[in-house]
């Protein structure tokens, strides 16, 4: 699922899991907050299910973001490692 979802709005995800804050989350992506709102309901629709819910003034992820999030953070990484065993032409 994660290959068909846009490398931003997977990152974005992982930003504001680990953050838990759409203000440090947008600090760290070094994008504005709305941009980042955006990106996080776009991926949701996306998805069909929410992945984060504002819990007392934290973001936590729900019970369907966790398994998107282990698949999200295992293709990230899987692409990262492939970039950087690419090597130069010529």
């Amino acid at each position: 699922m994660s290959e068909s979802i846009d490398i931003k709005l997977q990152l974005a995800a992982i930003a504001l899991a680990q953050e838990q804050s759409y203000r440090r989350a947008a600090e760290r992506l070094n994008i504005s907050v709305r941009t980042l709102g955006r990106r996080i309901r776009k991926l949701e629709s996306h998805l069909e299910f929410a992945v984060f819910q504002n819990s007392r003034g934290r973001i936590e992820v729900t019970k369907n973001g966790e398994a998107f999030m282990t698949e999200c953070r295992s293709f990230v990484l899987r692409r990262a490692g492939n970039l950087g065993n690419k090597t130069p032409n010529g």
